[in-house]
This record gives C-alpha cells, sequence and structure tokens, in this order.
C-alpha cells in the first residue's frame, strides 16, 4: 500500500523579532520587481523548507533569497508546505507599522494561511500603533524556485571566489549608460586558481577586482600580498605572447 502524502496545515505560524524580520528581509527587496508587466513579482515570496523560512524575491534580471531557521511561538519548528506572496506594498506597511523603536525588539507573530497574512505583535508593551493587522497574498503562482537553492555548501566549490559587494557596486559607474559590464575570472600564474576578476565595458574601459579569499580559505585570510604583482606579470606576458 502506497505510503499516503502528508497534508499541508491550513496555517503556517512564525515567531521573529521585528528587528530581525527587517534585517531579514532587506537584502531581498531590491531584487522584487517594480513593473505591472508580471503583477504576481511585484511581491516577496515566502516558503518554508527543512525547518528555514525562505524570502525570495526576482524581477526576471536578478533574484535574491534569503533564509533563517524559524520556529513558531511554541518553538516547534514550522512546517513545511509554506507558498504565499505578499504584495511589495504589504511588505513595505508590515515594515513600516511594526517597526522596532529605539532599544525596543518587540516580538512578532506571522501567520499565513491560503489567502492571507496576519501580523501580530507579542506581549502587550509593544509600543506599536495597532497590535495586529491582516494583508491579503497575491492569488497568482509564484515561480518555484526551491530548485536553485544549492544542497551543497557555497564553499565546496574549487572555482567559488570571494568579492566585497561594494568593488561590485563600482561597476555601475562604468561608462556605456546602462550596458551590460562583461565578466571574466582569471586564473593566477602562480597555482592557477581562480584569481581577479576582470570587468570590461565595451573597448575602451576595463576594471579588475581582487577577491578577499577562495574556497577553502579562511575567512578573513585576505588576498596574497603579491597578487597585484602576479596579476600584472601574466598580463604583461600574456601580451609578449600576442606581440
Amino acid at each position: 500500500m502506497p505510503p499516503r502524502k502528508k497534508t499541508p496545515p491550513e496555517k503556517w505560524e512564525i515567531a521573529i523579532p521585528a528587528r530581525e524580520l527587517a534585517a531579514f528581509l532587506a537584502p531581498v527587496i531590491p531584487h522584487a520587481a517594480s513593473e505591472r508587466v508580471l503583477p504576481i513579482l511585484n511581491g516577496i515570496h515566502f516558503a518554508t523548507s527543512g525547518g528555514y523560512l525562505i524570502a525570495a524575491a526576482t524581477d526576471r534580471y536578478t533574484m535574491a533569497m534569503h533564509r533563517r531557521k524559524s520556529a513558531g511561538p511554541d518553538e516547534i519548528p514550522v512546517p513545511d508546505g509554506l507558498r504565499g506572496t505578499v504584495p511589495l506594498a504589504a511588505v513595505r506597511q508590515i515594515l513600516s507599522v511594526f517597526k522596532a523603536g529605539r532599544g525596543e525588539n518587540p516580538g512578532l507573530t506571522l501567520t499565513f494561511t491560503r489567502d492571507l497574512l496576519a501580523v501580530g505583535a507579542r506581549g502587550f508593551l509593544s509600543g506599536f500603533a495597532v497590535s495586529e493587522a491582516t494583508w491579503r497574498l497575491d492569488p497568482g503562482e509564484y515561480p518555484r524556485l526551491d530548485h536553485i537553492w544549492p544542497t551543497a555548501k557555497p564553499e565546496s566549490s574549487e572555482s567559488a571566489v570571494f568579492l566585497k559587494p561594494a568593488f561590485l557596486a563600482r561597476l555601475a559607474h562604468a561608462p556605456g549608460a546602462g550596458d551590460p559590464v562583461q565578466l571574466t575570472l582569471m586564473p593566477r600564474k602562480s597555482d592557477g586558481q581562480p584569481g581577479m576578476v576582470m570587468a570590461r565595458a565595451g573597448e575602451d574601459f576595463l576594471a579588475v577586482i581582487q577577491p578577499v579569499r577562495l574556497s577553502g580559505e579562511r575567512a578573513g585570510a585576505g588576498w596574497p600580498d603579491d597578487a597585484w604583482r602576479d596579476f600584472f606579470a601574466a598580463t604583461a606576458e600574456t601580451k609578449e605572447e600576442t606581440a
């Protein structure tokens, strides 16, 4: 007799402090669509899997997913099966209404049903103007993103390099009025491992970004002092070979 499929619960309750909710959603919100071509993408998609609460957003050009271990008010892990999209306007309202004050960080309970999200403040001294409010979820079908989350640790990739986002942001000033920038991962001359990242915009602009570390190296290890010398030596040899 085949095993019976588990029936998803009718509601999901997630406990999270107000300040942590804002920090959880902040890296994802910029990736939500602002145009109305595909309204379902004008929101943040929430899902639960393996004890994690996952927030995702995409505008078809970039995509971001953020997850955190989550439990309900009773400290029981949140069950799998939640899939609900909260319109971006509602997300901004939630973060505004339930914004943590200075020196305060009241607990919140997010209660998802098939159609609604209710946000409630736990405790009598929350300091919020309202103790609970409800928003309607977007009824559309959000693209499935479950398979994108890597099953292996990112560090397991032999070709991974770690870059500072602030360095990548400098490429926004490249000439070309927002034209695409070509990125090339250049191997180090000394050991053949991934090295500098070269960025080109058209034929007249070139930038090089130095990684913070390679996969397998300890966090904060920095980059070898001779990295730039190695890079320039390799570039010079390449020019001599093509001359």
